[in-house]
């Protein structure tokens, strides 16, 4: 008993160590051009809006995923009492999003769940077989059923956070979430993050608990989304 304890010790405080940190917005310097500030070249889409501060700003138009976007899970694990934490990621991410004035609205991401990876092959096995049963559900999606406000300070690189809601589909269930995304104006882009919470019955998930270590009913999906302007 004492050695099993001290390995679940060892599991939790050594190896639960190397588990990425939650998705937070990095540090960038806001914009020194005053948020109502034209472009320029504004496109033809923007000036029927150009009261607002995004259309002003040039916002107005397509937003696509570029490159280091990442979705994931974070799910807590129990190991003989102690707890830990499991992390999987995927940056095979794609979607995009359109601004019109001061909202987005339309919005739809795909991430491939085929491609998710933990620190742990068997956890990733069963994450792909038993859990999400990838082979027949290889993808997550969000579209938004909502328009999602676009603050006046986004536009001059200031950190905001606005309340999302779409239609979530996870392992072939398709549910409404509303969660709140924080974002910021970083170069010509976006940076955006969100951890969604997630209660595995609502989305017919199995309980990923395995052998010694146990998982509660729910888990955070999180996500990290870097926007480039359409071409």
């Amino acid at each position: 008993m004492i050695l099993v304890f001290g390995g679940a010790l060892f599991y939790t405080q050594v190896l639960n160590d190397d588990q990425p940190e939650k998705f937070t917005l990095s540090e960038v310097e806001p914009s020194s051009s005053p948020a109502g500030s034209a472009p320029a070249a504004v496109s033809d889409a923007a000036s029927s809006s150009a009261s607002s501060p995004a259309a002003a700003a040039g916002l107005n138009g397509g937003w696509t995923v570029g490159a280091d976007s990442l979705v994931g899970y974070r799910v807590k694990e129990i190991l003989v009492g102690l707890e830990s934490q499991a992390v999987g990621r995927t940056s095979d991410v794609t979607g995009e999003l359109t601004v019109t004035g001061d909202s987005v609205t339309a919005a739809k991401f795909t991430a491939d769940l085929t491609t998710v990876k933990s620190d742990k092959s068997q956890r990733d096995g069963q994450f792909r077989g038993r859990i999400m049963d990838t082979g027949t559900h290889p993808t997550a999606t969000f579209v938004s059923t909502e328009p999602i406000p676009v603050p006046a300070g986004a536009v001059s690189g200031q950190k905001f956070t606005s309340t999302v809601t779409g239609d979530l589909t996870l392992r072939g269930v398709t549910k409404s979430v509303t969660f709140d995304l924080n974002g910021q104006k970083k170069g010509p882009g976006f940076e955006l993050v969100a951890q969604i919470p997630i209660v595995f019955a609502d989305f017919d998930i199995p309980n990923p608990s395995g052998g010694p270590a146990q998982v509660g009913d729910d888990g955070i999906l999180e996500v990290q989304l870097n926007l480039a302007p359409k071409d």
